[in-house]
């Protein structure tokens, strides 16, 4: 959608890629999490712990958390480096490749099937916003 976005509307004057940097730059980077963020992020956590494979739970690290094991707390500084190389791809090679057809449509896709879902790469390749 933001590829699209900035096709239709965009001045012509910035790149997919120039766009997505700032946010590239703040998951790579770290950036406080705020209250409201916090809270939210807590009260999901345990939904995302039922979703854990038992590989997954005895290598006791849960994805996106700061210690593996807790959300954020109000405040303190997260970095999720994975969506910068995310964002910084798809900036680059724009949704098709970067992001369907790239490393992370195949990451979603391997993820909804580990889950029991029915996603295939196929499905993921013939998205359109």
């Amino acid at each position: 959608g933001w590829e699209d976005l900035l096709k239709r509307h965009g001045s012509g004057k910035f790149s997919l890629a120039d766009l997505l940097e700032p946010a590239a730059n703040l998951a790579e980077e770290g950036f406080p999490v705020a209250p409201v963020a916090s809270h939210s992020w807590t009260a999901g956590l345990a939904q995302v712990k039922r979703w854990l494979t038992e590989e997954e739970k005895q290598q006791g690290k849960i994805p996106l958390t700061t210690d593996g094991f807790h959300a954020p707390g109000a405040g303190e500084i997260m970095h999720n480096p994975d969506l910068a190389r995310v964002l910084r791809e798809l900036g680059e090679k724009g949704a098709d490749e970067g992001f369907y057809k790239g490393r992370a449509g195949a990451a979603i896709v391997e993820a909804v099937q580990k889950h029991g879902g029915l996603l295939s790469q196929e499905d993921m390749e013939k998205c359109e916003s």
